[in-house]
């Protein structure tokens, strides 16, 4: 699973190339399909698990083998009480659940600002804030850069628009393995 969203540099420990799967809370037992594609040599492989009760069985019609994968049921009482010790931003974290994002723009101290809020269940459980800087002799330049989210009410309080997205895991597959 090294590098799925991100390159992998060298020099990184062990533990953090190896991926965390977080699930709804609501699943006991399910599988999950993996297909990697290369498009240079026209080749597809796919792999395939099942969880049951946070153990993870590789089926044999795999045609490779998944390993390093830690896999978690999404404690909500966690998220609540602000002790989970995941962040879902983090390259190495597949999310398995709903998640609603909601985003907003505005302007702080003559700086475009965007606030993006990650919950499950209407429960906020990570918050990004990044500010749009300007780089160049004439600002030709234009980078969103993460910033600390301290005025993250101040945003709210302040926004020109809101975006709403829910992203959903569907346990339609229609995969026979």
């Amino acid at each position: 699973m090294i590098g799925w969203r991100a390159l992998c540099p060298t020099g990184l420990f062990m533990s953090s190339y190896m991926a965390d799967i977080f699930y709804d809370p609501s699943l006991s037992k399910f599988r999950i399909k993996f297909i990697i594609e290369d498009p240079y040599y026209i080749k597809t492989e796919i792999s395939a698990i099942e969880v049951e009760d946070k153990m993870i069985r590789n089926l044999r019609e795999s045609e490779f083998i998944l390993m390093n994968v830690k896999i978690h049921k999404l404690d909500v009482d966690s998220i609540r009480s602000g002790s989970n010790h995941f962040t879902i931003t983090q390259p190495n974290i597949l999310p398995l659940f709903p998640i609603n994002f909601r985003q907003y723009r505005c302007k702080l101290d003559g700086f475009e600002h965007v606030l993006t809020e990650y919950a499950f269940k209407d429960v906020i459980f990570e918050t990004c804030m990044q500010m749009l800087s300007l780089y160049g002799k004439e600002a030709q330049i234009r980078i969103y850069e993460i910033v600390p989210p301290e005025r993250s009410e101040a945003c709210k309080s302040n926004y020109s628009c809101t975006n709403i997205l829910h992203l959903d895991i569907s346990n339609e597959s229609g995969f026979k393995f």
